[in-house]
């Protein structure tokens, strides 16, 4: 998105933050749901190591939906440009203390969440081929049914 110029960099730039905080919004809503419902045990055949891995990997998920939208969110309340709009309809709201800031500390934190934001983002990637390899290695060499139980 960095290399992008003009009106282009502005629409994908737009909707990538829209669609942050719809992310931000909707696992929120899941970890409400989460929280009230508790999910179908484990099969009794996965070891302790794939029980640990499945927990934490899903720790890891819950944690990355809500703390990448917000370290979005706060790149934007820190930049000096206003131009991003919220599904190009209205402007993107600022995190106040964030805006408020002095703008010599806005440059440093600017560069060090744009940093953090896309280290998550490759953390979330990595997570995510774990978690489909693990359900598919469940499945088909292990010939348990777990893609199922991850369903409705």
């Amino acid at each position: 998105m960095e290399s992008l110029d003009g009106e282009v960099k502005h629409v994908v730039v737009s909707l990538h933050n829209s669609s942050g905080l719809t992310i931000l919004g909707l696992s929120l809503v899941r970890l409400i749901v989460r929280l009230l419902y508790r999910p179908p045990a484990f099969d009794k055949t996965l070891s302790g190591f794939e029980r640990f891995a499945a927990q934490t990997v899903h720790a890891l998920f819950y944690l990355l939906m809500i703390g990448m939208p917000l370290i979005g969110w706060a790149i934007v309340s820190v930049g000096r440009k206003s131009t991003s709009m919220l599904y190009l309809v209205a402007p993107m709201p600022r995190i106040a203390f964030l805006s408020a800031l002095p703008e010599s500390d806005k440059g440093f934190l600017h560069k060090d969440l744009v940093f953090s934001h896309t280290t998550g983002a490759w953390i979330l990637f990595a997570l995510l081929i774990a978690h489909v390899s693990g359900a598919l290695k469940h499945q088909f060499i292990d010939r348990r049914p777990q893609i199922a139980r991850m369903w409705f």
